[in-house]
């Protein structure tokens, strides 16, 4: 059976992001259901794919596809709260202490703003990218990590926010 141009473009998809992917999932949950939730979002991604006009930008919309795929997996698992994941608790023995200071301040920060400053920072996805995956405007997707940025400057150091004029 000869595939059509979707398929091409869906394997051509799948090539260039499924490492990205994994380093997504394995950033969100626990690396023995890393691989699990790659493969689910790949075949959502397939079935929503072949009904529709392949995306123009293919990585920030597998990242959305992702980031639903490890919410509902969540929710099997009957974790009703988002939290890191083990491997970024401080008891890390090879952690320097900015990286502590960090991971605990990440560590106090709402779900959606761990979000938005992961997908800023590990995923490197600009403003555009950031607004497809969370699906609103660019506008609205850089207010959301500004204000992220914002909180998380204050969980790690609340006098030099406050210096800075950065509301508590």
């Amino acid at each position: 059976m000869r595939r059509g141009r979707a398929g091409d473009d869906f394997q051509d998809a799948f090539v260039a992001h499924r490492d990205a992917l994994m380093r997504y999932a394995i950033r969100r949950v626990a690396l023995d259901d890393a691989a699990d939730i790659v493969a689910e979002t790949f075949a959502v991604a397939l079935r929503r794919w072949s009904t529709g006009a392949p995306p123009r930008d293919p990585l920030p919309w597998l990242y959305a596809v992702a980031h639903n795929v490890i919410r509902n997996h969540r929710r099997g698992v009957g974790r009703s709260s988002v939290g890191l994941p083990e491997a970024w608790t401080p008891a890390l023995e090879y952690a320097v202490d900015d990286r502590l200071a960090l991971l605990n301040a990440l560590s106090t920060l709402s779900p959606s703003d761990r979000e938005v400053l992961m997908l800023a920072a590990w995923e490197g996805l600009d403003s555009r990218e950031l607004a497809i995956v969370l699906g609103c405007s660019r506008v609205a997707a850089r207010v959301r990590l500004s204000r992220a940025r914002q909180r998380l400057t204050t969980a790690i150091d609340p006098e030099t926010a406050q210096t800075e004029g950065i509301p508590l």
